[in-house]
This record gives C-alpha cells, structure tokens and sequence, in this order.
C-alpha cells in the first residue's frame, strides 16, 4: 500500500487473537483472501477465494466490497458480490458462513461516515448563498444606477440555466425509460428460462413431488421462508421443512437473521412463525407455526453412503416460480472430518438455504447451507449433517 497524507487507522483483528494495525489513505485498499498477494491472507484456508474482499476509502467513508465466490457476512448478513457496504467501528466482517472474523475496532480520521451526502442539501446551501449574493448585488447596483440592465442580465442568464435544466431532465427521463425497458426484458427472458427448467425438473400437484427417480408427498411438509423489517418490507427468503408434527420447521439461520418478522407461505396465505431456537455457529434455526405438519423422516449417512444419489428441494427462484420447490439431482460427495457438515455436487442456489438434502425415498440427510464456488467453477454444495438436528431437538426435549 502506498503513502497518503490524510489516512485512516483501522486496528483490525483476525479470529480475535492477531491483532494488526493499517493505515489508510485516498486510493489505498486492504485485499483480503487466499492469495499471498493480499494484505490479509488466509493463505490455507481453502474455504476462502484468492481475492475474497476488499476494504478501501471512498469519499471519506470505510467501504468492504465482496469479491469473492464463497459468501462475506457483515455483521451476520450475507453481502452482495461487487457491491460497495460503509462499515463502522465495532463491525463485525465474517469470510465464509464458518470462517475467521475481521472486527474493526478504531476508526480515525474520517468526517461523515454515519450518513451519505445527500443532493438536496448542497442545492439547499447553493440556494443560500445564491439568495445572499443577489442582495449584494440589488445593493451595489442601486448605487450604480444600472440596477434595470443587470436585473435584464440575470433574467437571461435564469432563462439559460433553466433551458439547459430542463433539457438535462428530459435526456435523464429518456435513460431512465431505456433501462425499465431493459430490465422488462430480462425479466421476460429469465422467467421464461425458469419455467423451461422448472418443467424438465419436476412435476408438482403440490402434494407430491415427482421426478424420473423418485416420488414423496410435499403437503404440509416443505415450505417457502419469507422474512420481513418493521415496515413489512421483504428482506429475505429462504426454504424450511418439517421435522416435528406439532408446528417444529427447520431451516438455516442466516435465512432468518436478517428479518424482524417471518411467516412460511401455506397455499395461498402467509403464516406467522416463531423463532423457539437459532445457533449461530450451525447456521441451524428451529421455526414454529400452528398448524399440523408432515414431518420429513431423517436418516444417518456414514462413508459408506458416499456416492449415494441425493436431492436438494427449496426455493431458489420462488417470487418467479410461484408455490412450487425446485429439484436439484447429485450425490454424497464426502462428509467433512468432524462430520458436522455433508458435501454434495447437487447444485445449491440462494433460495434453496434451509431446505432438506433428501435421498430417493424422501429420507432427509442434510440441511442445505451454501456453495463453494472456485474461478467461476461451483466446487461442492454443503449441507448440516442430519445429525446435529437431531441432537438439538433432544435436548429441546422434541423426539426427531
């Protein structure tokens, strides 16, 4: 990193227990990833991509950027790839959904980071002084006697600007009307190609879901997440499944973390839920909702499953695909060291988090959680072991 004048220090600690110090300047930027070329690395840790993210200063603003293909959390949220998130002290900046945290402890040096410039406050001040230099000039000019002719001056020059406003705002309405028309466009374009690999996958009478190798009932069983903020605003969602017949869904939780309110879409309403239990660490949530639920029988793999065919259900494209889940087909892959997590080539989209990794006689396995994706290239899906759910009901005192 390069030398500036006016920095910014941020004391950042890695997992907690390596503390460094940076100090940043306007065009300086911190990378972090696998790669040895970047200012933070993890150097062998093959859950994080080569460039991961990034940290820089932008307009006197401490900016993170996801770069990466494994998932950055801020503060337990799931970021956007490529897109610009101001964070503040005490911010906590997670690699990977089990991965090492970065917190940033002191900021210095920085003006107006807790609220963006706003447009109509520097219109408000440019109307000020422009209010105040023309009242000097009404005064000057009255004691120059050519108060009539400037008054004609500043007529024209008003018209002008106000032509070359108007006709700014017309080009603006023009591209603004280009894009809707763009974006009408891929949306016809991808529901389209939704709904040809929506009919290929599965048919849905939603009771029971089919395809070429299997056949389970779905009523009552698997559900669309749906969270919300304080104004009802739709923040996420996810897939969910039953695991108890007294009300108990499972899903993961950073389906539910961002959300004030959640609810599971039963037919053609929207059912509140609450949260009884959440571990952040699992990536697990426990939901409950008062209505009778066809709980999903669970099943134990060992490595002796490996090779196993196994399918993923959920969600992925749910406001477009309507009430119906989507199928993905793979195999038992591996199972991690510790056995906590099962790893899949069954594809794993957004949307499909929370939702059951069956076998092909609808017994579920796993808890579909994230994907790991390599250079563009996806490297295995990975699902909470079937195992761990049924530990946490015991001890909430629920037989699974």
């Amino acid at each position: 990193m390069s030398k500036h004048n006016s920095s910014v220090d941020a004391k950042v600690i890695i997992n907690s227990n390596d503390g460094r110090t940076f100090s940043l300047g306007i065009d300086q930027t911190i990378t972090i990833g696998r790669s040895t070329d970047c200012d933070i690395n993890f150097e062998y840790n093959t859950f994080i991509s080569r460039n991961h993210a990034m940290i820089y200063l932008k307009n006197n603003r401490l900016i993170l950027k996801s770069t990466g293909k494994n998932g950055t959390f801020l503060n337990n949220f799931l970021i956007t790839n490529n897109y610009e998130y101001i964070i503040s002290e005490n911010d906590i900046i997670q690699l990977t959904p089990n991965g090492p945290t970065i917190e940033i402890i002191k900021i210095h040096s920085v003006t107006d980071l807790s609220q963006p410039k706003k447009t109509h406050r520097v219109l408000y001040i440019s109307g000020f002084f422009s209010i105040i230099l023309i009242f000097i000039s009404i005064f000057i000019l009255i004691y120059t006697g050519n108060l009539e002719t400037r008054i004609k001056e500043n007529e024209e020059m008003l018209k002008k600007k106000l032509a070359e406003n108007l006709a700014k705002s017309e080009i603006l309405e023009s591209q603004l009307s280009d894009l809707k028309k763009i974006n009408e466009q891929y949306r016809k374009y991808f529901n389209n190609q939704i709904s040809i690999i929506a009919e290929k996958m599965f048919e849905s009478n939603h009771n029971t879901l089919r395809n070429s190798s299997f056949s389970i009932p779905i009523s009552n069983t698997v559900f669309l997440v749906v969270n919300s903020d304080q104004k009802n605003s739709i923040t996420s969602i996810g897939t969910s499944f039953g695991i108890h017949r007294d009300g108990l869904l499972c899903t993961n939780n950073h389906v539910i973390s961002t959300g004030y309110k959640h609810y599971i879409k039963f037919r053609d309403d929207y059912i509140p839920a609450q949260v009884i239990f959440s571990n952040v660490y699992y990536d697990i949530a426990i939901l409950k909702v008062p209505l009778k639920i066809n709980p999903l029988k669970a099943r134990i793999v060992t490595k002796s499953d490996i090779g196993t065919e196994l399918y993923a259900i959920g969600f992925p494209w749910a406001m477009m695909t309507g009430d119906d889940p989507t199928v993905t087909k793979g195999i038992l892959s591996g199972i991690t060291k510790d056995g906590t997590n099962l790893i899949t080539d069954a594809p794993i989209n957004k949307g499909n988090s929370g939702g059951p990794l069956i076998t092909s006689e609808g017994e579920v396995v796993g808890i579909n959680t994230f994907v790991i994706r390599e250079d563009d290239v996806e490297a295995g899906g990975f699902a909470l072991n079937i195992s761990i759910l049924k530990g946490i009901c015991k001890e909430l005192g629920y037989e699974y």
